[in-house]
């Protein structure tokens, strides 16, 4: 059950991750989105979608900054729900996580013809 709670979504991993997670020793990653206007009320609702987050209301009204830490095999999971805001998201932690999305942006422009 703890599995479930720490991770984001419905996929629990490799049997040796799902060891090391039980055991205590998984090393868990920290993602920081900031949500903008008008996604901020859905995000804010959800105000106990995951144990480890916190949000930051420092930017209100312009924005807020959800943060929630959790292991690598929930990464794919949250970042399809991430997507699902894209255009009023911003990935800023880690680097690698932002470096994807910003990725995928880029694609986009593209793919519809918007020059850099």
């Amino acid at each position: 059950m703890n599995l479930f709670k720490k991770g984001w979504g419905l996929f629990l991993g490799e049997p040796a991750e799902q060891a090391r997670e039980i055991a205590g020793t998984l090393e868990y990653i920290q993602i920081k989105v900031r949500f903008f206007t008008p996604v901020i009320a859905f995000i804010e609702e959800g105000e106990k979608r995951h144990i480890s987050q916190s949000i930051d209301r420092r930017g209100k009204p312009e924005y807020i900054d959800y943060i929630v830490t959790l292991p690598e095999r929930s990464l794919n999971e949250f970042c399809r729900w991430v997507h699902q805001f894209v255009h009023n998201a911003q990935v800023l932690e880690p680097q690698s996580v932002s470096d994807r999305f910003r990725s995928t942006a880029l694609k986009l422009a593209t793919l519809y013809g918007v020059s850099q």
